[in-house]
């Protein structure tokens, strides 16, 4: 007779998920199981920072860029909130360009000059105007004032009808700088009316009212007025030039 096994010996049936290989089998299940989960994860994971990607590529505005003209340099800088306020020196003449900082776009330029053909031979400036200058000249002493002069064309002349002050922006005290903000909200003001910024005025203490050679160097706006006011002792004089091509020529003050 064949000998019986053991679990017939005691009459008991072995349980086939308590062996070895049943156990192994199992946990291999589990093992792909999760790893094919992970590999789920991972491809949602990259399909979304593709589309995500791609979206921000599509909204982002293209980035352009403010260049200068051929010949040109910044002869000055300032800043308001969103905006940068060159002054630019090209062979044509001077310019107040203003850039977004955001985006790097020109949004504004401005160029101060008489209308083609005229040919300026007077400036028309009161006698109240110009008591305001040497007032404000005489206060500033020693250093030099500085404002700037608004008016309108008249036939062969240029007429007066605002002077404004503003600050003098300039390190060395026998300089004169136009406060850019300044010039900068008085263009701001003067857009939609037929007056513009004509010139400006700066004062010479103890002095002649002629261009001195800083004046002459640092000047290349053609068709800007430039008036001068010589203070001393109580005295005062007022004399006006027209910047031209490589000179000033001095104007009839009337």
């Amino acid at each position: 007779m064949e000998r019986a096994s053991a679990s017939e010996a005691f009459g008991t049936k072995e349980d086939p998920k308590s062996t070895l290989s049943y156990r192994l089998a199992r946990a291999a299940v589990i093992i792909l199981g999760v790893l094919l989960v992970i590999a789920l994860m991972l491809l949602v994971v990259g399909v979304a920072f593709k589309l995500t990607g791609r979206r921000t590529e599509s909204t982002s505005p293209a980035v352009a860029k403010f260049t200068l003209a051929p010949g040109a340099r910044i002869i000055g800088v300032d800043s308001q909130p969103g905006r940068l306020i060159l002054r630019v020196r090209s062979p044509s003449g001077d310019e107040v360009d203003i850039v977004d900082t955001e985006s790097g776009r020109l949004v504004s330029q401005i160029k101060s000059s008489p209308p083609q053909g005229r040919m300026i031979r007077s400036l028309f400036l009161s006698k109240p105007f110009r008591e305001t200058i040497a007032v404000e000249a005489r206060a500033a002493v020693p250093r030099e004032c500085c404002g700037l002069l608004v008016g309108v064309d008249e036939h062969d002349g240029i007429r007066v009808l605002g002077v404004h002050p503003t600050r003098n922006v300039a390190l060395e005290p026998d300089r004169f700088e136009v406060d850019p903000a300044a010039h900068f909200a008085l263009l701001r003001h003067l857009r939609g009316t037929p007056q513009r910024i004509v010139g400006c005025y700066h004062s010479h203490p103890s002095g002649t009212a002629v261009p001195s050679e800083h004046d002459r160097t640092g000047s290349s706006e053609i068709g800007f007025v430039w008036v001068i006011a010589a203070v001393d002792e109580g005295k005062s004089e007022h004399r006006a030039y027209l910047r031209e091509m490589d000179a000033f020529r001095e104007l009839i003050l009337a």
